[in-house]
């Protein structure tokens, strides 16, 4: 009698405390504390236009409390500082992803060939149509045609509506709209002189 319940008392502890087996518990516990995790996948860091605005949703998302990675193929420098922010750079090169993320985002066509098993959701961040940046005959353009073309289970989004016009004419995609926010320090007011307006007949 005493060794059955001394072995039901260790079987117990073991099934229900022990740290392997209460993993799932563990686990929801610290999905329901710790920050949402987003990665953008960015070709490149250059001072490009699309980065910028990509670097600017980035800002927004970390002020909202996300957790915010830049990732790229191969870069030698661990954070990047913009705007008054830092983010963790992970370069593909040197490491391997081990997290989880909420969010992975690719965002030019080259980079939506990115591993995305580690994400809850991955989505493609379209600016603009990149097969016409390449001229015809260069294989460039097929690859980045494909990319409008995929069936399985990714999300595009774009910051223009045009873009999600033409998504939808000419690919059927059902596209999320995410407005791109304008900066008004950057803007000055000019009020217009309508008395020396030129008419063209």
């Amino acid at each position: 009698m005493r060794k059955y319940i001394g072995q039901n008392a260790c079987d117990k502890c073991k099934f229900k405390y022990n740290t392997i087996y209460s993993t799932k518990k563990l686990l929801h516990f610290i999905n329901s504390i710790a920050n949402k995790h987003i990665g953008f996948y960015i070709p490149t860091i250059l001072n490009y236009e699309g980065n910028y605005i990509i670097l600017k949703h980035a800002c927004i998302l970390q002020d909202n409390g996300w957790d915010v990675d830049i990732i790229l193929p191969n870069i030698s420098i661990n954070l990047y500082e913009f705007q008054n922010h830092t983010f963790n750079i992970i370069s593909l090169n040197k490491s391997i992803i081990n997290t989880q993320y909420d969010i992975l985002v690719a965002t030019f066509y080259s980079s939506i060939t990115f591993n995305y098993y580690k994400t809850k959701k991955h989505l493609y961040l379209v600016q603009n149509c990149e097969t016409d940046f390449y001229s015809y005959g260069n294989n460039y353009r097929t690859y980045a045609e494909k990319t409008y073309l995929i069936q399985f289970n990714i999300e595009y989004i774009t910051i223009s509506k045009w873009c999600q016009d033409w998504l939808f004419e000419k690919y059927k995609k059902r596209v999320k709209y995410a407005p791109n926010g304008i900066e008004i320090k950057y803007i000055t007011p000019y009020k217009r002189n309508l008395t020396k307006i030129i008419y063209v007949y």
